[in-house]
Formats: C-alpha cells, structure tokens, sequence
C-alpha cells in the first residue's frame, strides 16, 4: 500500500529493539528516512545497517537518554524538519528509561515482519458499485486481490467498477442487503468460482436526511429499511461467507460503520443507531470468529460520495471546517484505513478504527 511517505524524515525514540525497531522498519519500507533515537549504539547501529542494507534511504542513530532535557534541546535542534514523530521510548516500575521492547528481546534487532500478503487473495466488497466500497475494491485490486464487485440496483455502475480494476478475475455480483437467500448464493458462487474469500468488506448501507427533531419523519418503515439494510444485511453476509472465511489462512472481515455510532449524529437518528449496533456485531463477531478470522470496524465522519441523499458538498465542507484537520475526508483515505486493517494490523481484532478528521474530539 503507498502511503506516499516516500522522502519524508521520522524520528524514532527506542529504537533499538522491539516496537521502535518494528516501526523504523515499516517507514523505511515505505521510502522515509529514519533517525534512530536510543541509550544503546551498539543496538542502534545494528538497527540502521539492517535498514540502510535493506532500503534505500537515509539512517542515522543517535545514543542518548531523552529523559535528559538537554539531549531533547539538541535533538531539535539538530534536526528541526520532522514530518513524522514516533515517542516509543518509556519507563517501567524501578528502572529507567528503556526503549520498550514489546517481549521481542530475544528476537534479534527487530521481530519478524507480519503483513498479510493479498497476492492471489479473494476480496469480496458490499457495496462497491461506487464511493467508499468502489474506492476500496480498487485498493484490493491494486494489492493482488481479485475482487468480487457487490450491489444491489446500480448494475451499470458495479460493471464500470470492475472493468476498471487492474489485474483479472474480477466480477460482479448483485448482492442486496434485504435478501438472504441471495446472500448466500453469491457465496456459494465465490467458493464455486474462487475456492475461498479471505477478505469480506460490508461496505453497502442506506439512509436518508432527516432532522433529529423531527421524530414524526422518521416512519417505522424507514427505521425497518435502515436496520435492514445496516445491520440485518451485514449480518446475514457475514453469516453466508463465515464458513468459507474459516478455511482461510488468514481471513478478515471489515464493517464500515460511521462516526455517527459514537456522536449520536448522522443523517437521521435511525443511521446513528444502526452503525452503534454494526460496532457492537463486530466486537461480538471478532470474539467468536476468533483466531481463523479477524473482525474490524472502521468508521468515517462525513464523505462526499454522494451516499446521502440531499446532502451536499457545501454541508460536507461546512462539517469538515469544524474539525481540528479541517478538510473533508477522501473514499480512498478511508479505503486505505480498510487496508491497513488487512493488511498491517494483523494482531487487531474487535477495533473500531476512526477515519473522521478529528470530528469527535
């Protein structure tokens, strides 16, 4: 995944060993140059040769305790262009200052990279015959994946979608949230066709804008068709593909919820609570699913993807000011976010990972 950090600078405080070393890695990967920041050069320098002898980009160490307000100062003023700072350095009961080694002391400089490979892997993605679910086949596509391309009415839409991945054997299948029995025959047809599903985005939802105050707009058959299509709907999926997700050597399911779970906002009252429960049914899963698949929620604020109707740039743009980040969240961010929680957070399960400029600070 290109996360476009290439040329960009981090500084590393414990770096030595474990999670500092861990993270040097995975930035150094990803093109950054790495200062390496610990009390132990002899480790810092084995450190840096591994990452100077594995990449192509600048690694420097320097040993000292950052505990001393001084070798700080320095440090700034040594380096004043940071882009990235990554604080791993910490204390424990009765000791000092130490770089935090995550149990990896007896694993050589840095533990052993985990990162799911999606090479060959079969990502099936609710919802993507356009903005967040079409954004995130692409990523999978780009990644190795073929893709299953899910919708329910937007045929049109989901064939452009798939036609455009890069790679081959990809397709589409329509897939609405109100029809179980459909559900599971397009997952008959991914283990007919494809043999497995290691990946399953619920990324298909549907809401309409209404006031919070007006509680007499929100009819029970609107709060029927929510719940429906949110909740029940991502259930019934997960309950169709779960028995072919097991066979996987690594499977993950990622629900896209909503900030509106945790701020009790959203387009109407009905959408909030709908995605409040699609977080409780990933936890619940993740701790049943367990160790064969992870479950992950992962939540935007407000997109402009035109999935809410009536709501316009202008709102998503007036929304976004009001965030410490002050801009308007991207599909493809959050489509990043979703492969991240594939791919790099391979230890995570039951996490409901925020993607929403800061909106509920």
């Amino acid at each position: 995944m290109d996360l476009n950090l290439r040329g960009r600078t981090a500084l590393i405080t414990g770096a030595s060993k474990g999670i500092g070393c861990g993270a040097a890695e995975v930035l150094a990967e990803e093109g950054v140059n790495v200062i390496l920041v610990a009390r132990t050069k002899t480790d810092l320098d084995a450190v840096r040769d591994t990452i100077s002898a594995r990449w192509n980009v600048r690694a420097e160490v320097h040993a000292l305790d950052i505990s001393d307000s001084t070798n700080v100062d320095r440090l700034a003023a040594l380096h004043p262009d940071i882009d990235i700072l990554v604080n791993n350095a910490g204390a424990i009961p009765g000791g000092n200052l130490q770089e935090i080694d995550g149990g990896a002391a007896n694993r050589g400089p840095c533990s052993e990279e985990q990162r799911m490979n999606l090479q060959g892997k079969v990502a099936v993605v609710t919802g993507a015959s356009g903005g967040i679910g079409s954004a995130t086949a692409r990523r999978f596509a780009e990644a190795g994946c073929r893709v299953v391309v899910g919708y329910n009415s937007r045929s049109a839409e989901a064939d452009k979608v798939a036609a455009a991945l890069p790679g081959s054997g990809h397709r589409t299948a329509r897939m609405p949230m109100e029809d179980t029995v459909a559900l599971r025959q397009v997952a008959a047809m991914v283990e007919r066709e494809y043999g497995r599903c290691d990946v399953l985005v619920n990324s298909a939802g549907f809401t309409q804008m209404i006031a919070h105050a007006d509680l007499e707009a929100l009819t029970d058959e609107l709060i029927d068709a929510i719940f429906v299509a949110n909740v029940r709907g991502p259930f019934a999926t997960i309950r169709a593909f779960a028995p072919l997700m097991k066979r996987s050597d690594d499977a993950v399911i990622v629900n896209v919820s909503s900030g509106a779970a945790l701020s009790g906002g959203g387009s109407n009252i009905a959408y909030g609570a709908s995605k409040a429960a699609i977080d409780t049914l990933t936890r619940s899963l993740a701790r049943v699913l367990g160790p064969n698949i992870r479950v992950l929620s992962v939540s935007p604020g407000a997109v402009d993807t035109g999935f809410v109707p009536g709501r316009t740039t202008e709102m998503v743009e007036r929304a976004a000011q009001r965030t410490p980040l002050k801009r308007v969240v991207q599909a493809d961010e959050v489509a990043q976010t979703v492969m991240a929680a594939v791919t790099l957070m391979t230890a995570t399960t039951g996490s409901i990972l925020l993607v929403e400029g800061g909106s509920l600070l």
